[in-house]
């Protein structure tokens, strides 16, 4: 697979084209290429069907389905079609063109180069980065160059790529295991992505905690020998606009690994608790984006950071905690913690940065995906 894309205006030898499911004929978007689109049709077997590839001499084809279905959601799918048909025809650059089959109505050429972008880009990612020296993984292709002769399209296909790379450094961070991902470790990376994306990052030890009266976060994450700690990150748009002027906030739920302290988790209860800083990653993905973009409006993202142990200096439940805004909470569960560090963050973020919206993200229960299933995420608003 590739290692990266990149958006070039060069011209490319490989052509990527759409041809909805059941066409009999080549489309008259596509008449420049009336003898590949036949060959296609007529001598590949392709059908069309989403995401179905076949190539042609210089031109890939890829399927849109059936016309009419095609949904916006349905073009990072595409993406992923795309890039994989590249890397398996060791193609390393290529010419998109998939917008000339696809009517207005669906998605504009920019939002079609964004998705598309969007797909390709994170259907690259690997979790090769922990393999060992005897690991027989194949050779990375190196990069893709992808270009194409909208400039809408072209547009699209680079900020695709910057919100992508953006997803899976969240996902890389996510997949890191708890061996190595702690919140120390967590907090050097955030100074990592700060310095490569231009944000602003600060981060709240434990001890400043303990001053500061971030007792939520620090009785959860004192039980490990891996002490708690706050990451904040901030954008700031160049230009003082309008928009620069309405500050936005993210809180993200960052439990680099939750064994439920003293109310211990069952066994195969605690495979994959890696996994509850999730709501944190969002967030790390999300800032790494909005700076990439440079979007014009002021974000602040706050990361409260810990690992729930169990130790001699665990938190147990029965103890009464006083939080960060004097209100005393008893713990009877130590697995509810993550309400514990929410509150801390969420009122520490309210009384320091008087943002005109907070929006928190976290791993707070499985019971949502038995509402909910795997295709949704809950949202709770006031």
């Amino acid at each position: 697979m590739f290692t990266q894309i990149q958006i070039r205006s060069a011209r490319s030898k490989t052509r990527i084209l759409g041809i909805w499911q059941e066409t009999k004929r080549v489309p008259a978007a596509l008449s420049s290429w009336n003898a590949e689109c036949a060959e296609a049709i007529s001598s590949h077997n392709f059908s069309g069907k989403r995401g179905e590839t076949t190539r042609v001499g210089s031109v890939l084809f890829v399927g849109l389905g059936k016309r009419g279905t095609l949904e916006r959601d349905d073009l990072r799918g595409l993406g992923g079609s795309i890039v994989r048909a590249l890397a398996k025809g060791e193609l390393s650059s290529a010419y998109l063109d998939v917008h000339l089959s696809i009517p207005n109505g669906v998605a504009s050429e920019n939002d079609i180069g964004q998705l598309i972008g969007e797909g390709m880009t994170i259907a690259t990612w690997r979790v090769d980065h922990f393999d060992g020296s005897a690991s027989k993984r194949p050779n990375n292709l190196g990069s893709l160059a992808i270009t194409s002769e909208s400039k809408q399209s072209i547009a699209g296909l680079s900020r695709g790529v910057i919100l992508g790379n953006a997803v899976n450094d969240a996902r890389r961070v996510a997949a890191t295991p708890p061996n190595i991902c702690n919140p120390p470790w967590m907090a050097k990376e955030a100074k990592k992505i700060a310095k490569k994306t231009g944000l602003k990052c600060k981060i709240i030890t434990y001890a400043k905690a303990i001053e500061l009266g971030l007792q939520g976060i620090v009785n959860v994450g004192k039980g490990s020998d891996e002490k708690p700690c706050m990451i904040i990150l901030e954008h700031i748009p160049k230009k003082s606009t309008k928009k620069s002027s309405k500050h936005l906030c993210f809180v993200g739920k960052t439990i680099t690994y939750d064994t439920g302290g003293y109310s211990l988790k069952i066994s195969n209860g605690m495979k994959g608790m890696k996994y509850d800083k999730n709501g944190g990653m969002g967030v790390l993905g999300a800032m790494e984006a909005i700076a990439n973009l440079q979007v014009p409006t002021r974000v602040t993202a706050i990361l409260p950071c810990a690992e729930n142990m169990v130790s001699s200096n665990a938190y147990r439940p029965d103890d009464i905690i006083e939080m960060y805004n004097g209100v005393t909470v008893e713990v009877t569960n130590t697995d509810a913690e993550g309400r514990l560090v929410l509150a801390d963050a969420l009122t520490y973020t309210e009384e320091k940065f008087k943002p005109r919206f907070i929006i928190d993200l976290a791993t707070l229960t499985g019971a949502i995906i038995m509402a909910l299933g795997e295709e949704y995420a809950g949202l709770f608003s006031n």
